[in-house]
Parts: C-alpha cells; structure tokens; sequence
C-alpha cells in the first residue's frame, strides 16, 4: 500500500488508542481519587 493509505488507516487506530487511554485515565481517577497520573 502507498502512503497515503496507510496514514488513513492509522490515524483511525491512533484516534482509537486516544480515545480508550482517556477513558482509561478517568476510571482509574474515578475509582481512587487520590490517585496521580504518571507521564
């Protein structure tokens, strides 16, 4: 595949992989509010 078809395909997984790490990030907060988030 070129280029340009490949970007498509991963900026759909990156998107996905954002989106699951945030809600991720808010239940563990949620769950223990004297958690610290580690970067």
């Amino acid at each position: 595949p070129k280029l340009h078809q490949l970007n498509h395909y991963l900026a759909s997984i990156v998107y996905q992989l954002i989106k699951l790490w945030k809600e991720i990030n808010l239940s563990a907060i949620f769950e223990s509010p004297s958690s610290k988030r580690i970067k």
